[in-house]
């Protein structure tokens, strides 16, 4: 819902960006949840499978890595689709993950020819009364019940070099994108 790069002024953004909400609400088709009932357990009818094999994905990630080091990029996500097909209803996936993962920023919307399920530990942006917020993250670590093991297993996190340089990465991407769109001089990075 967010305009990237938008060389519009604000107001055209919160136009444009009240008109996608807008689309988003009309076509989304939230009856079936109250109908729960009537839905088909979910399930995988197949394994899931790559785009892409492993030989693929290593020559993709060659180009990268000389992409970068001739200086063309600084940053690339390589992405790797995997699919499966199923039957049932894609809400109970949903909650499943929902439960599993227990993310702080979730979405379910049921467009006409599809669905999105969205589950992520981080809000990329937030637009709230003509400001832009984001607070990217990089690195994990596993999460223990054992308080002490989960203690060691944050310290790892804060103490990584290489976590702490990514995302000092992103921070400057996104400064850099942010500011595409926002008044001259307004873009701040209050903490990393």
């Amino acid at each position: 819902l967010v305009m990237h790069k938008c060389k519009n002024n604000t107001q055209d953004i919160h136009e444009q960006w009240k008109k996608r909400y807008t689309w988003i609400k009309q076509h989304c088709q939230l009856s079936h949840l109250n109908n729960r009932n009537l839905q088909t357990n979910f399930k995988l009818t197949s394994n899931w499978s790559a785009n892409m094999d492993k030989q693929a994905y290593q020559t993709k990630f060659a180009k990268i890595q000389n992409y970068i080091l001739s200086g063309d990029c600084y940053q690339v996500n390589l992405a790797q689709r995997f699919s499966a097909t199923y039957h049932g209803d894609e809400y109970q996936a949903y909650q499943a993950l929902f439960i599993d993962n227990r993310p702080p920023f979730a979405a379910y919307l049921r467009l006409p020819n599809q669905v999105i399920l969205s589950l992520s530990p981080e809000r990329f942006l937030k637009l709230h009364d003509g400001n832009v917020e984001s607070k990217p993250i990089k690195g994990t670590r596993p999460r223990f019940t054992d308080w002490q093991a989960d203690q060691l297993s944050r310290q790892s996190l804060l103490n990584s070099e290489k976590d702490r340089a990514e995302n000092l990465m992103i921070v400057d991407l996104l400064r850099n994108d942010i500011s595409r769109t926002c008044q001259p001089g307004s873009v701040k990075v209050p903490h990393i």
